[in-house]
């Protein structure tokens, strides 16, 4: 087997598009494989902005989560990419300690003590970026596009099936691996928001004190999107009006700006399944003498992880071919 040949990246969110997008940089020919078109995805879904949901271990997650954070800087406020710089103020219970994450961001600082119609929390401030999916899953995949990545739609039903393609398969279907990669250690978390008219006055905010129930408000380019959900176990996509019923109340709850809303502000609810796992699976192994690397159970952290992600599986698909020859 050569050093660069094909290679079958299985799965086309921001994981495999990214991953797809470095191993093309990286002189290999990448074949995406998905039975969805991207804008159909779960990233398609998300909110997005950098933050470390339910993504273990912290070790491993840091060093990916600050690769992809510089990233994003290159991409900070250009049109093309609709990633911003956004501030965000975070709430959460009074004796709560600094996240592991927090010399990581710009301007982190603790504010001390508020009072919300949810409740007294403390609460601190930072900034990170916003990424507009509508913008920046075009963006990549134009760039894959200009690079000439071959997009191919086909529902595999099992990883072997990929190298009818490829010798090669780096393996990027969330949580289409319970299935492709036999892997039991993986379930779906439902996850939905509430998209909304953006207007000037919306900020930043996250509440997760109320898990399962989330409450963030996150300002986009074209809208502002509620959250949320985090339904662990659970694969329906229907969309739940009754809980972006309650959704809107959390967010009203920790943010006045929101006090107005009417449905005729609605422009929409989407739904995704997090592809949760107790520690995201960046590997690699050989089944017949091919190389597979994995790439998935990212749970909610898909964008913040996706850059430093698709890195390490470079490192890791040059290493494993070189032992395949």
């Amino acid at each position: 087997m050569s050093k660069k040949t094909e290679v079958a990246v299985i799965g086309c969110g921001i994981i495999g598009m990214t991953t797809a997008l470095r191993l093309s940089e990286a002189g290999w020919s990448p074949i995406v494989i998905s039975k969805d078109d991207y804008s159909s995805t779960t990233s398609a879904a998300a909110a997005a902005f950098w933050y470390p949901y339910h993504a273990e271990p912290a070790i491993k997650v840091s060093a990916w989560a600050e690769k992809s954070l510089a990233v994003y800087r290159i991409h900070n406020d250009d049109a093309a990419t609709g990633v911003r710089w956004t501030e965000f103020t975070e709430y959460f219970v009074p004796e709560a300690s600094d996240p592991w994450w927090s010399n990581l961001v710009d301007n982190y600082r603790r504010l001390g003590l508020v009072e919300l119609a949810a409740g007294s929390r403390s609460a601190s401030s930072f900034a990170v970026p916003v990424i507009d999916t509508s913008v920046y899953l075009n963006y990549v995949h134009d760039l894959l596009r200009s690079r000439q990545v071959q997009f191919v739609s086909s529902d595999l039903s099992s990883l072997e099936e990929a190298l009818a393609w490829a010798p090669s398969i780096v393996n990027c279907s969330g949580v289409g691996a319970i299935q492709l990669a036999k892997d039991s250690d993986l379930h779906p978390a439902r996850g939905q928001i509430v998209r909304i008219k953006r207007r000037p006055d919306h900020a930043g905010f996250v509440d997760l004190t109320q898990e399962p129930a989330i409450a963030h408000v996150t300002p986009r380019t074209h809208d502002t999107v509620l959250g949320g959900t985090y339904e662990a176990n659970v694969s329906t996509l229907a969309p739940d009006w009754d809980e972006a019923a309650r959704t809107l109340e959390r967010c009203q709850a920790i943010c006045p700006a929101l006090a107005s809303i009417s449905l005729e502000d609605v422009l929409g609810i989407s739904c995704g399944l997090r592809p949760v796992r107790s520690s995201v699976r960046v590997e690699a192994e050989h089944v017949n003498g091919h190389p597979i690397v994995h790439n998935y159970g990212h749970g909610g952290a898909g964008f913040t992880l996706a850059w430093g992600c698709a890195e390490e599986v470079c490192l890791l698909l040059d290493k494993a071919v070189q032992q395949s020859v």
